[in-house]
């Protein structure tokens, strides 16, 4: 897993075939399984962040209480 990680972020998420077969290599795991952890990783990353830490939040007054 560390060794996916790693691989991961030193390509920003991009791969191709080459990368594939070595990381099936060093893994153990299958060409489908690779580019599954590797699709999974990509969208978990590209996703916004859902969660506003509460001392990032703003609040407005609304409207009518102005």
């Amino acid at each position: 897993m560390t060794y996916l990680k790693d691989l991961f972020h030193s390509l920003n998420g991009n791969w191709n075939g080459k990368i594939k077969e070595q990381a099936m290599k060093k893994t153990g795991l299958s060409r489908i399984q690779i580019y599954k952890w590797f699709f999974d990783m990509k969208q978990i990353m590209e996703k916004p962040k859902k969660f506003i830490d509460p001392e990032e939040r703003i609040s407005y007054q609304p409207e009518h209480l102005r």
